[in-house]
């Protein structure tokens, strides 16, 4: 009971921060010493790791119910991360998913992020990233989704997103209690090195890749029909216009110059889009039938919009649609 006493008040304080109850205090006094809260850990791990159990009384249980409601109204993210406190650790400046391991300890992410800043040499900066624990999953098997999108000016922002993406697989079915890169890295530079799982679902592609056309059938199958364009599409192009927006000053830009990237998105139990990150020079090398397709597609389309549109306005830009210009 004494650890679901020093949790709830933790959230608790934490929820008035985000109500800013606090905002006129000097310096809010933390819940819980130096001391209480590593026991307060050590406990914690107890439940997550080793499946300890909780003891709640009534009163506990109705708290911990009406906090996590009165929660999920100011923290968009609740509802998809999960109570295996996995988080997702990124080497910054790498690609193909070169280095990124997943864990659910907090020494492991300072362990590692210590050990490198020990040699000047091998010093570089870290993403850490809470793990999205409750993804839409696709035969138990977690994807993520590859949309590209073309930046033909930076002042006035002006924004072309391609019309058509694609979805790439993992090789092993999703599971929180194993966390390998083959169950939880949707790269395709990282899935190559794995062999298909002999358990993954039959309907499963060989070439661990789909292409958005599939995805919609497969939503339609399971009764999601209209949520591709409804939901899915309109809030990946709100955020990417808004990750830009919020870049816009940082990036030094010529006139006449463009430049694509790719952004990978996961998508949530709830059908909502998360994205992961931009892709500065996303590979264009085809890995499938779809990529085939789809690489050369784009690399058509792309001139279309840079050259053969300055000379004709109104001349087609394949599957690019301009979503924003400021």
């Amino acid at each position: 009971p004494l650890l679901v006493e020093q949790a709830l008040k933790v959230c608790e304080q934490h929820l008035g921060s985000l109500r800013h109850q606090d905002i006129d205090e000097d310096s809010p006094s933390p819940c819980m010493t130096d001391t209480e809260w590593d026991h307060f850990l050590r406990n914690y791990y107890h439940v997550v790791r080793e499946e300890a159990g909780l003891v709640l009384s009534g009163e506990q249980r109705n708290r911990c119910q009406e906090l996590l409601q009165q929660l999920a109204e100011y923290l968009p993210q609740l509802g998809m991360e999960g109570d295996h406190n996995v988080w997702i650790i990124k080497p910054g400046a790498q690609s193909q998913g070169r280095g990124i391991i997943c864990t659910t300890q907090l020494e492991e992410v300072l362990q590692l992020a210590r050990g490198r800043r020990a040699s000047l040499a091998q010093a570089r900066d870290w993403v850490v990233q809470k793990y999205v624990e409750r993804p839409m999953l696709i035969f138990g098997t977690k994807f993520d989704i590859r949309q590209w999108f073309l930046v033909t000016d930076w002042n006035p922002l002006t924004i072309w997103f391609y019309g058509e993406s694609y979805l790439r697989f993992c090789s092993k079915p999703f599971s929180l209690h194993h966390l390998g890169q083959a169950q939880h890295l949707c790269n395709v530079s990282v899935q190559k090195r794995f062999k298909l799982d002999p358990d993954l679902h039959p309907q499963l592609p060989h070439d661990r890749i789909w292409s958005c056309h599939q995805f919609q059938e497969y939503l339609a199958q399971v009764g999601r029909a209209g949520v591709w364009h409804q939901v899915m599409v309109p809030t990946m192009k709100a955020v990417v216009v808004g990750a830009l927006h919020s870049i816009q000053d940082l990036v030094g830009s010529q006139k006449g110059s463009f430049e694509l990237y790719g952004a990978d998105f996961l998508i949530g139990e709830d059908c909502q889009p998360w994205l992961l990150e931009i892709n500065a020079c996303p590979s264009m090398a085809p890995s499938s039938a779809v990529t085939r397709r789809l690489c050369a597609s784009v690399q058509q389309d792309v001139l279309r919009v840079v050259i053969d549109r300055r000379d004709n306005p109104t001349c087609s830009t394949g599957a690019f649609e301009l979503i924003y210009k400021q």
